[in-house]
């Protein structure tokens, strides 16, 4: 096993990953992705700007102004957000922070990367959808029929079957025809109350 020192920087990242994200906090599969693709961003820009490969860079190369340049790399190279140029600085301030646990001698090193600011960013107010406007329901009407009291809409058209008339007709279908009356009054006679089925 390669011991941890201040320039092994792949033993901390290894650890990290490992033992710090998903061991001991438990994170999940999304921030993970986001840490690594972060790391793989950052390495190969310091790789570019160092000309070294990423397996000999040490802790100490990555210092304030390279993490600068970097950030600025994001937003100007990339074309990146001010919140995902936060995010990147996230998961860089949560490595530091644990190297700052586990390697007391890059201490200042750790506290000026800790320093870094986030870039202000304009927040958009949360829109909320208009509420729906209630669908109004006919008027009712209520009539009183045996031992009960019911209630039906009132028509404002008129149908009057074929064989609904006064000599031919029953008195069921005398009361259906005047169930669709265009008058919302009070019934006077039996015969202007509703069916029962309308109701």
């Amino acid at each position: 096993m390669t011991p941890t020192t201040p320039t092994n920087l792949p033993a901390l990242l290894q650890r990290f990953f490992t033992d710090r994200l998903r061991a001991q906090l438990g994170a999940s599969p999304h921030t993970v992705a986001s840490y690594r693709d972060t790391f793989r961003l950052l390495l190969v820009f310091a790789s570019r700007r160092l000309e070294r490969e990423p397996s000999q860079l040490r802790l100490e190369d990555l210092d304030v102004a390279l993490l600068g340049a970097f950030l600025d790399h994001l937003e100007h190279g990339r074309a990146s957000t001010p919140k995902t140029r936060n995010t990147r600085l996230a998961a860089v301030r949560a490595f530091f922070r644990f190297v700052s646990y586990t390697e007391p001698a890059c201490s200042l090193q750790c506290q000026q990367v800790l320093a870094i600011p986030n870039k202000r960013h304009e927040r958009r107010p949360v829109e909320f959808s208009p509420r729906r406007k209630p669908r109004r329901s006919l008027p009712l009407r209520t009539r009183r029929r045996g031992l009960g009291a019911a209630t039906a809409p009132c028509f404002s058209w008129r149908h009057r079957p074929a064989y609904a008339t006064p000599s031919s007709a029953p008195s069921e279908a005398a009361t259906w025809t005047s169930a669709l009356a265009p008058t919302c009054a009070a019934p006077e006679r039996e015969q202007d109350t509703l069916h029962p089925l309308a109701a």
